[in-house]
């Protein structure tokens, strides 16, 4: 049976990975506790100090950062991610709470994978996680940091969302 899969145009890259792998065990610690994300997470428990604008402002200093640290690393010939995978930037055809589907078919049955997703979202959110391939192009996603599940799944409901609108747009149009 197929699962519910939103339509999305998310990108995601992977490559072939074991829970155990400790090269992606860094990376997937290293990427979830990002030190600005973590920041603004224990700025928002002091939202009662702040208004609103103060806390955008905040947000749009820390997309200023991660976009100028972004451009000094392709300058320096490096990629903005902090690591080459096998699979880089695929076209997604839809998402859910559990699932992901590729455009492509580039899966192995059964094999685990390693991935990093950036949400199409302001302020952009990088997401890392591990799944497990369920056809040559369905994934089921075993294992996320809390920090990225979190976005992850605000990200979803938000798609969920629009997803409503629209049939609801369609449904008064008729």
């Amino acid at each position: 049976m197929k699962p519910f899969l939103l339509h999305s145009d998310l990108v995601v890259s992977f490559s072939p990975a074991s829970l155990r792998d400790e090269k992606f065990q860094d990376l997937f610690m290293h990427l979830s506790n990002d030190p600005l994300t973590q920041w603004i997470a224990s700025n928002a428990i002091r939202k009662d100090e702040q208004t609103q604008s103060e806390a955008l402002l905040i947000q749009l200093v820390v997309e200023l950062h991660r976009k100028v640290s972004e451009l000094e690393t392709r300058l320096d010939g490096g990629s903005s991610n902090a690591m080459e995978l096998e699979f880089m930037e695929i076209k997604t055809s839809g998402v859910g709470f559990e699932y992901i589907e590729l455009c492509e078919d580039l899966l192995e049955d059964a094999k685990s994978y390693f991935a990093i997703a950036t949400l199409p979202i302001f302020p952009k959110k990088m997401v890392v996680f591990y799944f497990s391939a369920v056809g040559k192009n369905l994934a089921h996603i075993t294992k996320m940091h809390a920090n990225s599940e979190s976005e992850w799944n605000r990200y979803i409901t938000q798609l969920e969302r629009k997803q409503i609108q629209k049939l609801k747009e369609f449904s008064d149009e008729s």
